[in-house]
């Protein structure tokens, strides 16, 4: 099974110094976050970062970002994970309903009160996204 994790910014991107976190221009979202014995061992994980912003500054032009790399990779993986900043995520949310309206494949919008170099609160919520869209797919099947 294949899921592409699309990555768009917000503070789930964000990155950590001594000095501050802040959003950052180079994702590194290391696989050993999800290695975990909760996720299933058949998953084969993708990261593609379509954009990196603060979420506060998302516009409809972003949504289209968003749709149009789902619609390349359609026919490439089974299910879809997006991070997302908290500030408009419910914006976002309403609009790609819209958009996808015919979309067949479990798509998960995930948001996060902390960056991923705090991994604790991520990582459980990561491992219950993928758990979730594992579920659907093969529901589905």
């Amino acid at each position: 099974m294949k899921i592409l994790i699309i990555t768009t910014g917000g503070t789930i991107g964000q990155e950590k110094d001594e000095n501050h976190v802040s959003i950052s221009t180079e994702v590194d979202y290391s696989m050993d976050f999800f290695e975990s014995d909760l996720i299933p061992k058949d998953i084969d994980f993708t990261f593609e970062n379509i954009y990196n912003c603060d979420s506060s500054n998302v516009t409809p032009n972003h949504w289209e970002k968003i749709v149009k790399c789902l619609m390349q990779n359609h026919d490439y993986y089974d299910g879809f994970i997006i991070t997302h900043g908290t500030n408009t995520l419910d914006y976002t949310c309403a609009a790609l309903t819209f958009m996808l309206e015919k979309f067949n494949k479990p798509v998960v919008l995930t948001r996060s009160s902390v960056a991923t170099c705090s991994v604790t609160e991520v990582m459980l919520k990561q491992i219950w996204q993928i758990q979730f869209v594992y579920f659907i797919i093969n529901i589905k099947k």
